[in-house]
């Protein structure tokens, strides 16, 4: 391993003096060399962890928008039509209305999935 490489030739000016730098600054440097070492030695696959987490997480993410967007399409309830407007707002952004050359009228968006990935980690949607 480099970290053990630069560790070891750390240790030998220690022990013959160096004129380039101090004891002090030596110890510093081998310090932190070693101290770094144990962190990787002791360092957990948090990031997998977080990313399996996160990954069974959007599904649900995306459920919840569904539920409140659907619920909000009978339009019975005013409260739950503006959480469904506000949950599609979040997610298309801007609509625009453009003609098409036929003379239709076309809806522009633009599709924002990070949306779900801050609701699966903070738990808020809507």
């Amino acid at each position: 391993m480099e970290l053990d490489a630069r560790i070891a030739r750390l240790r030998k000016p220690m022990g013959a003096g160096d004129p380039d730098i101090t004891p002090d600054e030596l110890r510093a440097a081998l310090d932190l060399a070693e101290y770094k070492r144990r962190e990787l030695a002791h360092a957990k696959p948090t990031d997998i962890s977080e990313g399996a987490k996160l990954l069974t997480m959007l599904p649900n993410a995306a459920e919840i928008y569904r539920r409140q967007i659907a619920l909000g399409l009978d339009g019975a309830h005013p409260q739950i039509m503006l959480k469904a407007r506000l949950a599609i707002r979040e997610l298309l952004g801007q609509i625009r209305l453009e003609p098409g050359e036929d003379g239709s009228l076309w809806a522009a968006y633009e599709v924002h999935p990070a949306v779900l990935v801050r609701d699966a980690v903070t738990g808020y949607a809507g």
